[in-house]
């Protein structure tokens, strides 16, 4: 178990970054995405919509992680210059020129409440795109789009390090979108440095209204259901014990008397929880599956225990899922192989194939429907041809070649099984 935790420790922080900067060092400032507020899992690329943008030739990707890739972030390299602990106090981003359906484009965002995701030293950075403000004229009432062309920076940082990132448009210089059918205006943006004592490590707190609250531990509660499960579990073994004792008094005298009279009542419950199902294979398969989701999940829970996910390392936790699934597949193959064979399961080979493909086909089958409609509609939620060949790779040639190895160790391991009995008259009753 600790190779195991050490490694998939290892592959999720090998391209973690420094975030120690000196004065006047540029921090790149990446654009990452684009979508309605009401739906979060709608996204687009930001350059979507005709926003500031380098020159088409000079938009660069900034190199993904492999989880980043599995939960849609693609950010890409903008035109904003904030170098640390430089405050700035106005400062042109771009000139544009937008045509009628270039209007109507925002127009539609706006209308929607879409919001634009950023990133600045891997913190996350939100804001709406714009507002809409209506109005009654002749008695009917009329929307007015209002597109935000001045963005404000505040940014926070303790020593050398950054802390906090938060944008706010400002309400004085907005463009009002008119029905013309171009439309000249300027983007511009500021930003103001503050110092604080709040620690790099807790930084991630601070975004509470991206990311769920911090665990809090109601003890009492805890202890509440605790006891509450401690007495309806004694009042059940009271019930069920004053209800069985004539029954346990009756099989000691015949065990006594040696007496090899059938069993009866509530003791032939045995011959239906030792009656082999008869799809032994898909039963095996089942269980071995269990097992091996068990085991992700309870590394997964000691990884987040000693703090390797949170918030601002994007995607660490499916990644960690894809290995882990890769490596426990010798635990799943093992335990549907030793179950198979104590059933009397001749097919065995059949039995590994099943638990390799009983989970991974349908989820491959669901991902790859999903996929082809955020392909369809371009958004950036759909996964990249090339992580899905490294998954792929990493299923096919990591995660089957250990279920077939643990299946064979499981097979050649395995005992006959043997169900409870008890022996009477020199023979055993089951």
């Amino acid at each position: 178990m600790k190779w195991l935790l050490l490694t998939v420790f290892w592959l999720s922080v090998a391209f973690a970054r420094s975030h120690h900067y000196k004065e006047g060092d540029k921090i790149e400032f990446l654009v990452n995405k684009i979508g309605p507020y009401a739906n979060p899992s709608e996204t687009y690329e930001y350059y979507d919509l005709p926003f500031c943008s380098p020159e088409k030739n000079k938009i660069q990707h900034k190199h993904a992680s492999f989880g980043e890739d599995l939960i849609g972030d693609h950010k890409k390299f903008s035109d904003y210059d904030i170098r640390f602990k430089v405050d700035i106090a106005w400062t042109s981003l771009c000139s544009v020129h937008l045509m009628k359906d270039q209007i109507q484009e925002f127009k539609k965002a706006i209308d929607k409440m879409y919001y634009f995701e950023m990133s600045y030293d891997d913190l996350p950075v939100r804001g709406f795109i714009g507002t809409v403000a209506t109005e009654i004229r002749n008695g009917e009432e009329v929307s007015q789009f209002y597109l935000f062309k001045h963005l404000h920076f505040h940014l926070v940082y303790n020593n050398d390090q950054v802390i906090y990132a938060n944008v706010t448009p400002d309400a004085r210089k907005m463009e009002e979108l008119t029905d013309n059918e171009e439309l000249f205006f300027e983007f511009s943006y500021s930003a103001f440095w503050e110092e604080t004592d709040y620690p790099f490590k807790d930084r991630m707190q601070l975004y509470e209204d991206f990311f769920s609250k911090e665990l809090e531990i109601h003890w009492l509660s805890i202890m509440n259901s605790f006891v509450l499960v401690l007495l309806l579990t004694g009042f059940l073994a009271i019930i069920i014990m004053r209800i069985l004792k004539s029954d346990y008094s009756r099989y000691q005298r015949q065990e006594d008397e040696e007496d090899d009279s059938e069993d009866y009542g509530w003791k032939l419950i045995h011959g239906d929880v030792f009656r082999f199902p008869p799809y032994k294979t898909l039963f095996a398969a089942f269980i071995g599956l269990g097992a091996q989701g068990l085991s992700i999940m309870f590394v997964i829970l000691i990884l987040a225990i000693i703090g390797l996910y949170y918030p601002g390392n994007q995607g660490t936790i499916y990644t960690s899922g894809i290995v882990l699934y890769a490596i426990t597949s010798v635990l799943g193959g093992f335990v549907s192989a030793t179950l198979y064979k104590q059933m009397g399961g001749e097919k065995w080979s059949w039995n590994v194939v099943l638990i390799g493909a009983l989970f991974i086909v349908p989820v491959l089958l669901v991902f790859a429907y999903v996929n082809s409609v955020a392909i369809a509609y371009d958004t950036t939620t759909a996964v990249p041809f090339g992580t899905i060949m490294i998954v792929t790779f990493i299923i096919a040639f990591v995660g089957f070649p250990l279920t077939i190895l643990g299946g064979i160790t499981g097979k050649r391991v395995a005992g006959g099984f043997e169900a409870p009995c008890r022996y009477i008259l020199f023979k055993f009753i089951c």
